[in-house]
């Protein structure tokens, strides 16, 4: 199952607000590229259908059934990746390393850029 870290859903939070969203869940997806890597991608939207809902930290994530297996033990966390340089990283239990976001929405959600 995937979670946000208590840091993550509160720069979550915070984008929602700025970026009024407020009512939105957060969608996050994952697919395998051309290269064999993983990659992540999230952004604001509405429950769909066939999307499973979890919560996590009072953020209610959208998952859909494509990107479900893929997400499964990922947490998410907001930190420090450099010096003065904060972000979304994606880090999955059972990989040796972890990802990033890398399109379709919040990679900067500290500018309140998550969009659906």
């Amino acid at each position: 199952m995937i979670s946000l870290t208590k840091e993550a859903a509160a720069q979550i939070r915070q984008a929602a607000e700025q970026s009024g969203a407020g009512n939105m869940a957060l969608r996050i997806a994952a697919r395998v590229n051309d290269a064999g890597m993983l990659e992540f991608g999230m952004g604001f939207d509405d429950e769909r259908g066939n999307d499973a809902a979890v919560d996590s930290w009072g953020v209610t994530l959208l998952i859909n059934e494509q990107s479900a297996p893929l997400l499964d033990d990922v947490t998410i966390d907001f930190s420090e990746v450099a010096p003065g340089e904060s972000r979304f990283v994606f880090m999955k239990a059972s990989a040796s390393s972890c990802g990033t976001n890398t399109g379709g929405g919040c990679g900067g959600c500290g500018g309140g850029s998550c969009g659906s």
